[in-house]
């Protein structure tokens, strides 16, 4: 009992008292356990010879009850040294780097003071009201183009157009200004706003510019009304809603920048919650 007296100190140390307490009950009821099949195994193995190996070795009763009470003893300590490992908190503290999620893929598009096209991806964004939208813009072309026109539309990146998506992202229409169309896509004037549309994005909103808060630095917080919202048919359900499913919007990983895809159906909102009473 010596051994289970020092295993068990160690572990109180380490862990805490209830836990120790569940540890000891574990290595009663195995040794226990032992004694009993060690008793069966008296009766019918006491004398007789067990293969070790290749000779053979005359192991006595009690030798083997020792032997088979610690292996117990050890695989009972694994079990509850590894359920107390489990249940321990595995939180880790980020300071204050933000991980906010779902993020929208949104690609705002503009025209420039010479009428072309410009697309940018932005994701620090999302809905704000029943008919709004706002997003966060540093100094690009597209925050002058919106500052400009006070109109833009927003298309939500799919899973189709992810490569495109992107490209929108980390090209400059300073730089290409004819960025859409080297994308491989094209454009229509809106019927709404002086902006542009990208067809080949199956769901857009238009809007003209609620708030535009400068930042002092280029940059602004938009909020834009929308005037209008247009879908794709192959997008909608049987009642002429639009179906995330068949969408299969992306949103922006921002923990390993990665592009993942929305459309899973889980559950029902305001509705689901009503099972808790």
């Amino acid at each position: 009992m010596m051994f289970y007296y020092s295993l068990n100190v160690q572990i109180f140390e380490q862990y805490c008292f209830a836990d120790t307490i569940l540890f000891i009950i574990f290595t009663l009821w195995m040794h226990f356990f032992v004694i009993n099949i060690c008793e069966y195994l008296k009766k019918i193995y006491l004398c007789t010879p067990l293969k070790i190996g290749i000779g053979y070795k005359n192991i006595k009763y009690k030798a083997m009850k020792r032997v088979l009470v610690i292996l117990g003893v050890l695989i009972m300590g694994t079990i509850s040294l590894n359920a107390q490992s489990t249940m321990e908190s595995t939180k880790k503290n980020f300071s204050n780097k933000a991980v906010i999620t779902p993020l929208p893929v949104l690609i705002i598009a503009t025209y420039d003071e010479n009428g072309n096209p410009d697309a940018m991806n932005a994701a620090w964004g999302g809905q704000c009201g029943p008919k709004h939208i706002t997003f966060e813009l540093s100094k690009h072309q597209t925050t002058e183009n919106i500052r400009n026109n006070k109109a833009f539309t927003v298309s939500f990146a799919d899973k189709k157009h992810v490569v495109q998506s992107d490209y929108f992202g980390i090209v400059s229409a300073k730089k290409e200004p004819d960025k859409i169309k080297k994308a491989g896509m094209t454009v229509s004037r809106s019927q709404f706003v002086n902006a542009p549309v990208i067809n080949e994005y199956p769901l857009t909103v238009e809007c003209k510019v609620a708030v535009f808060e400068e930042d002092g630095k280029g940059g602004a917080r938009v909020v834009g009304e929308i005037v209008n919202m247009q879908a794709d048919e192959n997008i909608l359900d049987e009642n002429g809603n639009i179906d995330l499913g068949k969408l299969e919007p992306i949103m922006f990983d921002s923990s390993k920048n990665y592009y993942r895809v929305i459309g899973e159906k889980v559950g029902n909102a305001f509705s689901d919650g009503a099972k808790i009473k």
